[in-house]
């Protein structure tokens, strides 16, 4: 973005301090969708928030509990009152989207909202996924005779014989 202001100054690449002034002209460079996104905010279709709000983008890592979920399912806009305005996937822009549109990571969001929601939506997408552990018992609290069982042959005197139609049945096999 470049501002070109009437007594023929230019500001490349403004901050968010710069202010625009009456006359003002602006170059700007983006991809179809967000300059349409653009022309539709200067039209007034569109709305910024108000005060007390403001705008964010949020990457979505690879270990995020999101991956998968659609925009519908999550609730961001009822739940945290937070507005999902676009998405920025593998150099597409997806102004908008829907809320049958799924996750992914590496998605970018652009998310409008108040900075307390912003933070909520933040630890929602950014929090991993929960780790399994599974405490193992130290060798010593396993019951010997357990233990025993476990790493011994079996004595003779826990072999099962059977006799079944006069024929004796060792372990289950005759003798």
């Amino acid at each position: 973005m470049v501002i070109r202001r009437d007594n023929g100054e230019e500001v490349d690449y403004p901050d968010s301090q710069t202010l625009l002034e009456s006359g003002d002209r602006l170059l700007l460079v983006g991809e179809p969708a967000e300059l349409a996104a653009l022309d539709e905010l200067a039209r007034g279709e569109r709305t910024l928030p108000g005060v007390g709000s403001s705008c964010q983008w949020l990457t979505i890592p690879l270990e995020s509990p999101v991956i998968g979920q659609t925009l519908a399912t999550l609730d961001i806009r009822r739940q945290f009152d937070t507005q999902v305005q676009a998405i920025r996937r593998q150099g597409q822009f997806i102004r908008f989207p829907a809320g049958d549109v799924d996750l992914q990571a590496g998605d970018r969001l652009l998310l409008c909202g108040s900075y307390k929601a912003l933070s909520h939506v933040e630890q929602l997408v950014a929090s991993p996924l929960p780790q399994l552990s599974i405490p193992l018992l130290p060798e010593a609290t396993i019951p010997d005779m357990l233990l025993n069982r476990l790493t011994t042959e079996p004595s003779p005197a826990a072999t099962l014989t059977t006799e079944v139609n006069g024929c004796s049945l060792n372990n289950g096999s005759p003798r």
